[in-house]
C-alpha cells in the first residue's frame, strides 16, 4: 500500500510542531503519572512498615493480652 504526502513534511511546519508538542505533553503526563504511582507505593510501604512496628511495640510492651495471646492462654487452661 502506498502512502502519499501532501505538502512539506519538515519539522518547521506548524502542524509538525503542534504534533511534536502534543507528543511531548503526552510523554510528560505519562512520566508524571508513573512518578506519582511510585511515590504512592513508597508512601504505602512506609505506612505499612510503621503500622507493623507500632503493633509489635504495643504487643511487647502491653500488659494486656491481645486476642492471639488470650486464645493461647485459654488453650493452656483447657
Amino acid at each position: 500500500m502506498a502512502v502519499e504526502a501532501i505538502g512539506s513534511t519538515g519539522s518547521s511546519t506548524p502542524s509538525a510542531r503542534t504534533e511534536f508538542q502534543r507528543i511531548q505533553l503526552k510523554l510528560a503526563e505519562d512520566l508524571a503519572a508513573k512518578a506519582a504511582e511510585k511515590v504512592a507505593a513508597k508512601d504505602k510501604a512506609v505506612l505499612t512498615r510503621t503500622e507493623e512496628e507500632s503493633l509489635q511495640e504495643r504487643q511487647t510492651t502491653s500488659k494486656t493480652l491481645d486476642i492471639g495471646q488470650l486464645g493461647s492462654a485459654l488453650n493452656l487452661i483447657i
